[in-house]
């Protein structure tokens, strides 16, 4: 619930922990390929990485190395789809496009594609708002990076992040 704000009951351990559910078939128990890989390195350790200038420059490389321009701030109003690919009207323009990438909740995109507006609207989406506080320094807060709440307790929020604790 913590990590993907849905119904734990509704997951695929396929889909949320492929590693785990990798080390199961080839060890035949996640304890015992863990306890093996212990003597090997931990199969669970993947490496943590940023950029230096932000994931935003991430992007505007990308953005460098495509052979058409990109668009930013335009709402796209309406998508169409043609004998040999799409039309995209947005708030400030018409695109001709072979491809669209439509990198949106499915019920956003049940809301431009009208074929499969029904399939998109039966995909679960479940919303999730981040709040960030600022509290003054030599505030006391419980040690760690946050704590959750069960969803037994009907809070209305799932937890709290610590984004520094000194």
């Amino acid at each position: 619930l913590g990590i993907y704000a849905g119904d734990c009951k509704k997951l695929s351990v396929n889909a949320t922990f492929p590693r785990l559910k990798q080390i199961e078939k080839e060890q035949g128990s996640v304890l015992k390929g863990i306890l093996f890989s212990k003597r090997k390195k931990n199969p669970l350790k993947a490496p943590l990485f940023s950029f230096k200038k932000g994931t935003g420059s991430f992007i505007r490389h990308l953005e460098k190395k495509l052979p058409y321009a990109v668009s930013y701030g335009e709402k796209v109003e309406k998508l169409t789809k043609k004998e040999t690919g799409f039309s995209l009207t947005t708030n400030k323009q018409k695109i001709e496009a072979d491809v669209v990438v439509l990198a949106v909740p499915a019920y956003v995109a049940a809301g431009l594609v009208e074929e499969v507006s029904s399939e998109l609207l039966s995909i679960p989406y479940q919303s999730v708002t981040s709040v960030s506080v600022t509290l003054k320094e030599g505030t006391k807060l419980p040690p760690g990076f946050g704590y959750l709440i069960p969803s037994e307790e009907g809070e209305e929020i799932l937890g709290v992040l610590f984004d520094s604790n000194f």
